[in-house]
């Protein structure tokens, strides 16, 4: 009986993990990507004057 409630616990533990994992790497990708534009266009600018 202990077998499907660890393997139930987890699958619950993965999926709360994969949503907080999927949310912080949403939260991460857009700072990466406004980081990445922000160089980029300040690179731009210097390579344009």
């Amino acid at each position: 009986w202990i077998y499907p409630f660890l393997v139930w616990q987890l699958i619950g533990y993965h999926k709360t993990i994969w949503k907080g994992y999927f949310f912080i790497d949403n939260l991460q990708l857009t700072s990466i990507i406004v980081k990445y534009y922000i160089v980029f266009f300040v690179f731009y600018d210097k390579l344009n004057l």
